[in-house]
């Protein structure tokens, strides 16, 4: 009777998968126009062009994790960027004597690990599971050749990761939420200066952040000429003036063109 049952219930599958046989696509292409979806209202994608969503959505894959589950291990080195379809992850440090400081919560659309797009580096934070969540991961080598199939210079979507990294690499903007860094990043502007050009002089007020795309800048004193430190790519000054008016304590200029 058992064996009976089994195989009946075998045929009820096998007949309703040749009556519907497009169950599965369909299944599938929901899944992807999803993922799409996700890429498009996402602070780093969402600008691209349709052709440079689709080729994403084809080469990275989707993963589940259980709730509590360890997705990033700070020290670790990675070379994906996870991007959240469903479900909630929380980005934590650990301090050595094992107490957890928590720094955000991030969401559908939101994503992480964005700096192993360009290079590979030791990862900064932990990120844990808050939800079961299903994520969307690509790697860096799919992500390049992805946007070079649909025609988008990868210099164009480098440039706003290296500003993502640096915003989130200042104490000022360290735990900044994802929306926030959204409204962030579409307020910036790219300019281009001429070396020995200075930028900021110590004692004006200012209303400017800077990120350095490429070059270098000398931070130094405006009364003895004295250099403090020299700032390159991937680095920044004045985020202060974006909180406060508080005179400049610095002059800043470049050292090349930048």
């Amino acid at each position: 009777t058992f064996l009976l049952a089994v195989v009946s219930r075998v045929l009820l599958v096998l007949k309703n998968w040749f009556t519907n046989p497009v169950t599965s696509k369909e299944r599938i292409t929901k899944a992807r126009e999803q993922i799409v979806d996700v890429l498009e209202g996402s602070t780093l994608f969402g600008n691209l062009p349709e052709s440079a969503l689709n080729k994403l959505a084809d080469s990275g894959v989707t993963v589940k994790y259980k709730n509590g589950a360890d997705i990033i291990k700070k020290g670790d080195f990675g070379e994906e960027f996870f991007l959240i379809i469903k479900g909630d992850v929380e980005v934590l440090d650990i301090a050595d004597s094992g107490m957890e400081k928590p720094i955000a919560t991030l969401h559908e659309g939101d994503g992480f690990g964005e700096l192993a797009l360009l290079e590979s580096e030791k990862r900064n934070a932990f990120v844990r599971a808050f939800t079961d969540i299903e994520l969307f991961v690509i790697k860096r080598e799919q992500f390049l050749s992805s946007l070079k199939e649909a025609g988008v210079d990868p210099l164009q979507v480098t440039a706003l990761l290296r500003a993502t990294n640096a915003i989130r690499a200042s104490d000022v903007f360290y735990s900044i939420a994802p929306r926030a860094m959204q409204k962030l990043l579409n307020s910036l502007t790219r300019s281009s200066v001429s070396a020995d050009s200075k930028i900021i002089t110590e004692g004006d007020i200012g209303d400017k952040f800077y990120l350095i795309e490429s070059g270098r800048v000398s931070v130094f004193d405006e009364s003895t000429g004295r250099e403090k430190m020299q700032l390159g790519s991937g680095d920044y000054f004045g985020e202060i003036a974006l909180l406060t008016d508080v005179p400049r304590n610095s002059s800043v200029k470049t050292v090349e063109d930048s």
